[in-house]
């Protein structure tokens, strides 16, 4: 008797150990399949751009504080090439560097067209994602190369060069033809340091009654054209260099004065789209 009730006790002792084992494990694979189906749903989530909108997440966010929407509306007025520089490095989250180059006529110590520029395109697009360097040279163009001026800035490697030729400083003392040469290795350096650079070229600004110095910038289109260097003649925006409405824009040094350099401002911050 006592043998039989210990089978009973032991058949459902087992019973109830494979009952109880049962329903564990029904317990735990569905807390797994919840856990699993929790998981996929949070991946999905986190595939997407976090603000619920679903679309794929390509990178790292931008470093930089100006919006994709900002430079798009910043730039649809540049030419087509100067906003490709823009965008590039914009998606490569990489710094616009822009050398602003050329004579004291760019004002530097002063509030100068290169300085007005400047800061209506650090203001318009954050310094943080636009740096642009004022490079001026008190010399001849001969000078600007043999003494590694031309090198110096090249080796920066910067996205945009606009170089006000030193053709003003070259009268009297540099060729016409070796002027131009001088352009084209300072081109070329740039060329060799940086492939994507853009090279833009602009002329000194106009004096008062010239005779020699209008047929120099004259050839300074001819050889702009030629090279297919892309050439902001911004001469057409000042008075006629031949009447004394042009002294109105002229110090007595025949260097741009308050009025001549908001004018030359004026017509670079128009080729930025910044009017």
């Amino acid at each position: 008797m006592v043998q039989r009730l210990f089978a009973l006790l032991s058949f459902l002792l087992c019973v109830a150990i494979i009952f109880v084992g049962s329903a564990h494990l029904r317990a735990t694979i569905q807390s797994m399949e919840e856990k699993a189906a929790e998981t996929d749903e949070t991946g999905t989530q986190e595939a997407g751009n976090g603000n619920g909108d679903g679309s794929a997440e390509t990178g790292e966010s931008n470093p930089f504080n100006l919006l994709p929407e900002q430079l798009e509306l910043y730039t649809e007025t540049m030419p087509e090439h100067l906003k490709d520089r823009f965008l590039q490095a914009y998606e490569q989250g990489e710094p616009l560097d822009i050398v602003f180059a050329g004579s004291p006529a760019l004002g530097s110590s002063a509030d100068g067209w290169s300085v007005q520029v400047k800061k209506a395109l650090e203001d318009r697009f954050g310094s943080d994602f636009v740096h642009v360097e004022i490079v001026e040279f008190d010399g001849t163009s001969t000078a600007f190369v043999e003494e590694g001026k031309a090198e110096e800035i090249a080796g920066k490697k910067p996205d945009i060069v606009l170089f006000e030729a030193l053709t003003l400083e070259d009268n009297g003392l540099v060729t016409i033809d070796d002027s131009l040469n001088n352009i084209r290795t300072f081109a070329e350096a740039l060329a060799e340091e940086n492939p994507d650079a853009l090279f833009l070229l602009q002329p000194p600004n106009p004096i008062y009654n010239a005779k020699y110095y209008p047929v120099q910038v004259e050839e300074l289109r001819k050889f702009a054209k030629a090279q297919k260097y892309e050439l902001l003649d911004h001469w057409k925006a000042w008075p006629d260099p031949n009447s004394e409405a042009i002294l109105d824009y002229l110090d007595d040094g025949g260097l741009p004065n308050e009025k001549g350099h908001e004018l030359w401002a004026k017509f670079i911050k128009e080729y930025f789209g910044l009017k």
